[in-house]
């Protein structure tokens, strides 16, 4: 009759097993080996079923907790990706946002007055909406730009004038997703809430709770800015565009200047006007395109340069003399002023009654000359395209008995002065032979 073993040396038995499942399936062997023909008794075996069950429950236990650990390894390792396409993606915003302002902060002028926006080559569709080739294409973002965020988003840029045109112009814009990003799970705010921090202030989104409006980092728009999306769905992310966004919100706090700064280049107004100047003091040379107005009095130390008109409002008084462009011909057709012939030969010309007239009159004298009977005189060389001209005066002569005196010309420049009787024969005498131009 087998004994049975009380269950407290069954149970120890059963813990020491459970060290090593080849161990406990190892004793009873070699326990047989050592009885030849002896079955193992009956607790035995009932303790080697129970280790077996043991060690089926701690393989099952072993592998749940190492599934709940993978599962938990590799959820943090999809929310680390999404973290950092996130951050990614806020860096693709920012470069967005910079190559915009720096499309609004060159083509102020344009845009400001509404005028087209390019660059000779390309012009811009719409250009308070320019799209991501065309600034690819204008040089405001680099080649390499792709069109979709690493969330895969893509994004639209809109610009909103203010106020324009005028001195209180404002440009306002706003660059948004054209989709919300969500996932299997919903809405992402994590995820879209890593892009805003990458960005900083000028990002934002909209929210589960306000999707109507677009909400920025750490609440920090103060003005409440419309989902731009139709819909007005959450997950909308943006960055604002403008003077109030980016480096242009930096320099809107330092255009104010005392002076204490010095500029290290030149300085471009981009055709817009500088008004309420006290003194202008310079150096070097004043040059204007258009008009130069002075209600006092304009001094220079060498030279005043205009390429087109310089007014005053009672005389111009100069040192040594005043030159007039080479604009005038006689005859020729004028709206007013003086000018200087245009061959450059120095004679000056009024416009009267709609024709350049030279200051001197219809007939200019040129040269005297004393001649006799059969002298030449030469022809006057006319600048301003005159007519040379000659008037012969008598100055003292011999009369023969037919007490007639003939004076005559002949040819058209040079001329021949001819003295004669009534008889048609040269006599003695001279006369003053005056050469012209005549206009």
């Amino acid at each position: 009759m087998e004994q049975t073993q009380p269950d407290h040396v069954v149970a120890r038995t059963a813990t020491r097993k459970r060290r090593s499942f080849f161990a406990a399936l190892a004793k009873p062997q070699r326990r047989a080996r050592e009885l030849p023909g002896r079955a193992p008794s009956a607790a035995i075996a009932a303790a080697i079923r129970r280790q077996a069950g043991y060690l089926l429950m701690e393989l099952s236990l072993t592998l749940a907790v190492a599934s709940i650990i993978q599962a938990s390894q590799l959820s943090q390792v999809n929310s680390a990706i999404e973290q950092s396409f996130g951050v990614e993606t806020g860096h693709y915003l920012a470069n967005l946002q910079a190559g915009m302002n720096q499309y609004i902060m060159s083509n102020w002028g344009a845009l400001s007055t509404g005028a087209a926006v390019g660059n000779g080559t390309i012009t811009v569709a719409n250009a308070y909406q320019p799209t991501l080739a065309e600034l690819i294409q204008l040089g405001y973002m680099p080649q390499s730009t792709n069109p979709i965020s690493p969330l895969g988003l893509q994004f639209v840029s809109k610009i909103t004038p203010q106020n324009c045109p005028g001195n209180s112009c404002t440009l306002y814009g706003l660059a948004y997703s054209t989709t919300p990003f969500t996932d299997g799970s919903g809405l992402r705010t994590d995820v879209l809430g890593a892009a805003v921090q990458a960005v900083g202030v000028d990002a934002g989104m909209s929210y589960a709770a306000t999707p109507g409006v677009m909400t920025g980092f750490a609440n920090s728009w103060g003005n409440a800015v419309a989902n731009p999306v139709p819909g007005n769905p959450a997950g909308i992310l943006a960055v604002k565009l403008g003077t109030t966004s980016g480096l242009g919100n930096l320099l809107n706090q330092l255009y104010w200047r005392v002076g204490d700064h010095n500029l290290t280049g030149p300085m471009d107004a981009n055709g817009q006007n500088i008004n309420n100047v006290a003194n202008l003091n310079a150096t070097g040379d004043v040059r204007a395109g258009g008009t130069v107005a002075a209600g006092g009095a304009v001094t220079a130390g060498t030279s005043v340069q205009a390429n087109t008109t310089v007014a005053a409002g009672t005389s111009v008084t100069a040192g040594t003399t005043l030159q007039a462009g080479n604009i005038a011909t006689a005859g020729a057709p004028c709206s007013g002023g003086i000018g200087a012939s245009t061959d450059g030969r120095g004679l000056y010309f009024q416009c009267q009654d709609g024709r350049w007239v030279p200051l001197g009159g219809h007939l200019i004298g040129y040269q005297l000359f004393t001649v006799q009977n059969g002298w030449g005189v030469p022809v006057p060389s006319c600048p301003g395209a005159g007519t040379p001209a000659i008037i012969v005066n008598p100055k003292s002569f011999y009369v023969d008995t037919t007490a007639t005196v003939n004076i005559s010309i002949a040819g058209t420049g040079p001329w021949t002065v001819y003295i004669t009787d009534g008889s048609g024969s040269g006599i003695p005498g001279s006369a003053t032979a005056a050469t012209y131009c005549a206009y």
